[in-house]
């Protein structure tokens, strides 16, 4: 999850663990028992201070810190330049990292002056994410990960009439895993449950989807875009 938000896990886990009051076990655990609407609540709110754009709401920030104790990106999207809450343990962790890939950069760049190239060990998972993901990229109707997330939808509610709760469900993980916006999810579940490639037609089939798109219109009411 925190590779498709592009940012260290361990922010993500300080976060939930300041949310919820709850202590991390290792890297990846939180004790205690919290509902998954509980903590896909607090994930969103962790989402809107980290990750989106506050003024277009896209996931195309480049993060920077200016000082040592101010974090702030600027969007791709829009050219926002967004302020975020660095004295919180995120932001901790969020500043320190960019700290570290600032040595990192500054060691790459003294072993070039002296003519010594070094040839990091290619990460195959890295690789693996980057031949369907265009996080970085702005989303548009052609993008790969638009395409997987139907897929993906697609082959959800061809196995049976799945109910509303879960498809939903199933929506707001693509949102997540694929840094996609609430306006997408609509676009998504039309194309994914009545592909024009089927014989799955809307107008015959839409009324055992109606509630589902009601409910993403309700949704989207709450949260926003």
């Amino acid at each position: 999850m925190a590779t498709h938000l592009r940012v260290p896990t361990l922010a993500v886990m300080k976060y939930l663990s300041k949310e919820l009051g709850a202590q991390i076990v290792g890297e990846t655990i939180l004790q205690g028992n919290h509902s998954y609407d509980i903590m896909l609540k607090h994930l969103d709110k962790f989402i809107k201070n980290y990750v989106t754009c506050k003024k277009c709401g896209y996931p195309e920030l480049v993060r920077f810190a200016e000082g040592k104790k101010d974090l702030k990106s600027k969007c791709n999207s829009c050219g926002t330049v967004n302020t975020h809450d660095a004295a919180g343990a995120a932001g901790k962790v969020l500043l320190a990292n960019l700290d570290a890939k600032e040595d990192i950069q500054k060691k790459d760049d003294q072993n070039a002056d002296f003519g010594e190239v070094i040839k990091a060990k290619p990460d195959k998972k890295a690789k693996k994410e980057q031949e369907y993901s265009d996080a970085d990229d702005e989303i548009n109707y052609q993008s790969r990960r638009i395409e997987l997330s139907i897929k993906e939808i697609h082959k959800l509610s061809a196995e049976e009439h799945q109910e509303k709760e879960f498809m939903l469900e199933c929506l707001t993980q693509q949102k997540v895993k694929y840094s996609l916006t609430s306006d997408w999810l609509h676009f998504i579940a039309l194309c994914g449950i009545f592909p024009a490639s089927t014989k799955a037609g809307i107008f015959k089939n839409w009324s055992k989807y109606e509630d589902l798109f009601i409910a993403l219109v309700q949704e989207e009411g709450k949260i926003g875009v």
